[in-house]
């Protein structure tokens, strides 16, 4: 569900990512933007869910970052959200990120926010990396859903750095 692309830092397939496979994620074909498999989140009332891969960035430079978002019942504030998170670190344990804002987290940048019913959307942005920047989480946000329903799909992720 990752994009090939000229200058592509993410790396491709379920496997690279941390969140597929998890509770409520999979990985799922007939229903992609593109390709052989798309990622699917169910969203629910009890868990708020994410995916996410982590690459090292330099920073100044400019990125752009993109997905193919489909959203089907998000209803709570913020729906689904793509953003990039900065850190001031190179390599980015799984463990280390699970607590709010840590000491080393730069700050984030909002690429989108879907809610309600959404067909296939380009969520695309382009983001400067922060001074003392070394790495970057990319990542899709699957919120809460007080409904207790509702789901979304992503495709085609993207991340590069602009020259």
């Amino acid at each position: 569900f990752g994009q090939a692309a000229s200058g592509q830092l993410l790396a491709q397939g379920g496997q690279a990512w941390f969140g597929p496979g998890l509770a409520g994620r999979s990985l799922v074909t007939g229903v992609t933007h593109s390709g052989e498999h798309a990622l699917e989140c169910l969203l629910d009332a009890k868990y708020a869910r994410d995916l996410f891969q982590a690459v090292t960035v330099k920073a100044g430079e400019e990125y752009e970052a993109s997905a193919w978002v489909f959203v089907d019942g998000a209803q709570s504030p913020d729906g689904v959200v793509v953003d990039i998170q900065w850190y001031s670190v190179e390599r980015i344990a799984v463990s280390d990120v699970s607590g709010p804002s840590p000491q080393w987290q730069l700050g984030q940048a909002r690429i989108a926010s879907l809610r309600g019913r959404q067909p296939w959307t380009h969520c695309v942005g382009r983001v400067i990396a922060p001074q003392g920047a070394r790495s970057a989480r990319i990542r899709v946000a699957f919120p809460r859903e007080p409904d207790n329903w509702g789901r979304a799909l992503v495709d085609d992720l993207m991340f590069r750095r602009k020259d």
